[in-house]
């Protein structure tokens, strides 16, 4: 996504009827793009984050993904969640894309942690 494809589209409020109209359709497996182009006036991640926000999940994905729970400090959290909000992406997705870029990049994982790092609960 181009901040010109973000910034072209206003953000529009989420009526009550048109979040349970995204609900149904992420029930019955569309996408986020599917799900925007028919409601309208809005894009694909702002779906998934209203969505998100909600707990409802797009199942177009069944099968192809896995759910990790992460214990960590609510500041970081607060942190994910910033920054999400200023690319327009749903958190999970966000962290899940940060750590796959990170775990993909050979030894940048082990550049990034050192042996004696915790998370410090």
């Amino acid at each position: 996504m181009t901040s010109s494809t973000s910034s072209a589209q206003p953000r529009r409020s989420w009526s009550g009827p048109d979040k349970m109209r995204a609900a149904f359709y992420a029930g019955q497996g569309m996408t986020a793009t599917e799900i925007a182009r028919i409601i309208g006036g809005t894009t694909a991640p702002r779906v998934r984050s209203m969505l998100y926000a909600h707990g409802i999940p797009l199942l177009q994905d069944r099968g192809h993904t896995d759910i990790l729970q992460v214990r960590w400090k609510r500041t970081d959290r607060d942190l994910l969640d910033q920054v999400a909000d200023r690319s327009d992406r749903d958190p999970a997705e966000l962290a899940a894309l940060l750590i796959r870029k990170a775990l993909a990049e050979k030894g940048l994982a082990e550049r990034l942690v050192h042996p004696m790092d915790v998370v410090g609960l």
